[in-house]
Parts: C-alpha cells; sequence; structure tokens
C-alpha cells in the first residue's frame, strides 16, 4: 500500500472516529445544539467537492481493505439530507455499487455497503434512479440472493445477523414508495427471493421487522400482492412465528400487529392461516400479558381486521371448533383486563353481525352480556 493511500485512509478514520465520537457523546439527545454539531460536522466534510472527488476517487481505485472504511463513512455521511444529496450528485453510488460483484468482497464490507447504498436511497429518489437506471439490478439482487442462503455459525453469528438485517433495510429504502423500483423488483420475482428470510426471525426481532417494512412497501401493489399469494408467503410466515419470536418483539408489537392484518387481506391469506396455529399462539401470548395495554389495543385492531367481512369469512368463524367465540366468552369471565373486553365485545359484536349467533337465543340477562353493553 502506498504512503499515498495509507495517508488517506489515517485521515478517512479520523473523520470516521470524529462522526462517532460526536454521536457517542450525544446518545439519544434530542437537543439541538448536539443534532446540530453533528450535522455540521458531516456538512463540513460533504460541502468541499475535492473531498468528495477524492472520496470518489479512492473508492474506484482503492483496495477491499480500504472500502470498508470508505462505505462506512459515505453511510454515516448519509444520515444528513443535504450530504446525502451532495453524495448522490457525486455519483459515487456506482463505484460503491461494483464490491458487490468483487468476488474479494468480505461480508464486513457487504454490511457496509449496504449501510451506504440504504442511507444513500433513503427518501431520495435521485439515489434510487441512480441506482436503478445507472447502477442495475443485478448486484443487488445477487446480494439479496447471497444473503437468504447463509447458515449461521457461532464465530461469524454476530456479523451474519447484522448483514441479514442492513441487507433488508437497505432494499426497503431503496424501493419505499417509489413505483418506478417496484416495478423492477417485481419483474425480478422479488417475492421468491425474500422468501427464505423467513428462516431468521428467531435469531433477531430486527430480522422480523426490516422483512416486515419491505413486504408492507411491496404489497401497496397488486403484482405484489400476486407474487405474495403465489410465493405462498403467509403459510411460510403463520407456521414460522411462535411465542418465542412474539416475547421478543417488545416495542414492535404495534407494527407487527399492523401489517399482519395487512397481510390477512391478500388473497388466500385467511385461508392459510385457518391451516396454521397462530391464532392459538398470539392469544395465548396476549393472555400471558393481559396487563400491556398497547399490546392488547394492536391485538385488538389485528381481530378487528380478521373478523372483517370478505368472500371467506366463514372460515374464520368456524376456526377450530369457533375458538376466536369461545375466547370471548372466556376474556369476559376469566379476567379483569378492559382491553380484553374491548377486545371480546368486538368479537361477539362482528359474530352477531354476521349472523353467527342468533340473537334470540342469547342470554342478555347473564353477567357475560352485561360487561359487552358496558364496552
Amino acid at each position: 500500500m502506498s504512503s499515498e493511500s495509507t495517508d488517506s485512509n489515517c485521515y478517512y478514520n479520523s473523520v470516521l472516529k470524529s462522526l462517532k465520537n460526536l454521536e457517542l457523546e450525544s446518545g439519544d439527545s434530542e437537543e439541538t445544539e448536539s443534532i446540530s454539531k453533528i450535522a455540521d460536522h458531516r456538512q463540513q466534510f460533504c460541502s468541499d467537492v475535492s473531498n468528495l472527488e477524492k472520496l470518489k476517487n479512492d473508492l474506484e481505485n482503492g483496495s477491499i481493505e480500504s472500502a470498508v472504511c470508505l462505505c462506512e463513512l459515505i453511510a454515516e455521511l448519509a444520515k444528513d439530507e443535504k450530504c446525502r444529496n451532495q453524495l448522490v450528485q457525486a455519483e459515487l453510488l456506482p463505484a460503491i455499487n461494483k464490491y458487490l460483484s468483487n468476488p474479494k468482497s468480505t461480508n464486513i464490507l457487504r454490511i457496509q455497503i449496504c449501510r451506504a447504498i440504504g442511507n444513500l436511497c433513503y427518501e431520495n429518489d435521485d439515489g434510487r434512479s441512480m441506482l436503478l437506471n445507472t447502477c442495475g439490478l443485478d448486484n443487488l439482487i445477487d446480494l439479496l440472493n447471497y444473503t437468504g442462503s447463509i447458515s449461521f455459525t457461532d464465530e461469524q453469528k454476530h456479523h451474519l445477523i447484522k448483514l441479514v438485517i442492513v441487507s433488508l433495510g437497505c432494499l426497503h429504502n431503496f424501493a419505499n414508495d417509489n413505483d418506478c423500483v417496484r416495478k423492477a423488483l417485481y419483474d425480478k420475482n422479488i417475492m421468491s427471493i425474500l422468501k427464505p428470510f423467513v428462516k431468521f426471525f428467531k435469531t433477531d426481532a430486527g430480522v422480523l421487522m426490516y422483512f416486515f417494512s419491505c413486504i408492507e412497501n411491496l404489497i401497496e401493489q397488486d403484482e405484489g400482492k400476486m407474487q405474495f399469494s403465489q410465493e405462498k408467503i403467509a403459510l411460510d410466515l403463520y407456521n414460522s412465528i411462535d411465542s418465542q419470536i412474539l416475547e421478543n418483539l417488545d416495542s414492535y408489537n404495534e407494527d407487527f400487529f399492523r401489517i399482519m392484518s395487512l397481510i390477512n387481506e391478500i388473497n388466500n391469506s385467511k385461508e392459510i392461516l385457518c391451516m396454521t396455529n397462530f391464532i392459538e399462539i398470539a392469544v395465548d401470548f396476549i393472555e400471558k400479558n393481559e396487563n400491556d395495554v398497547d399490546l392488547l389495543r394492536n391485538f385488538g385492531g389485528f381481530l378487528t381486521n380478521l373478523l372483517a367481512s370478505d368472500d371467506n369469512i366463514d372460515m374464520i368463524y368456524q376456526y377450530k371448533d369457533n375458538f376466536i367465540l369461545d375466547k370471548a366468552v372466556e376474556w369476559f369471565e376469566k379476567f379483569q383486563s378492559e382491553q380484553l373486553y374491548l377486545a371480546a365485545a368486538v368479537i361477539v359484536a362482528n359474530y352477531m353481525r354476521n349472523g353467527k349467533i342468533e340473537r334470540n337465543k342469547m342470554k342478555f340477562d347473564s353477567p357475560f352480556f352485561s360487561k359487552i353493553q358496558k364496552h
């Protein structure tokens, strides 16, 4: 390595270290002064055109080892919107993208490439357009195929989990709310590429939620819904989600049940749901967390969507010999939870509205219905 390359790497490492130190000092602070100091530091580097030109040159002509630092630096700089625009205009994306096809690239480099591309494409259609039209999708698709096929080893597990998460994050930022990108991804049969990622759900809750964010975005178009249905991803989802995954959701539970509701609106998803034990697993989890008001509220929204009328609603009402209705009655009789009472009231109301309970046979003076009338 030449002395000039060494000097460049020292400089980039110094800038990167300064940025990280500023972020560590600010922590989770939302103080304007801390945020402004970090932004100023990023913008000071990007406002110098010679810095960006040198960065591009070093990317195009540097080694795999130096590319790790360069891509990490770009990822950090691109967190700032103004810098993001400048970095895209400097045409760094093609130089970054070429490393994805380099057989010598390591997983550590792939992680930083995904972060850099993802951050450059975040809410930036110019970045997305450059990646789509100038770079093409082949390298990104190859990366996703590679990531979806990896097997974890104890020695590399941390890096591999991170690679899975950032590759999904990169895809999400690239495709989010961009019809041109989504169409190009549909042409690559993106749902078949995403399907293998289901097997990683138990490794980290972040994998599940980044996967869900990609699915949520891609099923906004009919083509995405069709591919999702054809690949039978709903079946893989429902079969893979168990109590361990639900317990690890923590702050993700609102998005989890919201996106599961969206999935249930896709053709055949409710039929597939009835072929699995997901409802029982979810109900058992909910009952064990009866005091978690937010969780129960989110689950109630999922139930409301699940019981919404459609052509195949009967199979939901008849699911495992009226399991859902029986649970609603049980919640009133065995629990002291306002949110469970509300969920139960929603269930009973839907059963009655759809003629699955005969009103003239109900004992409206029972304690069960006196509670329903309050909710």
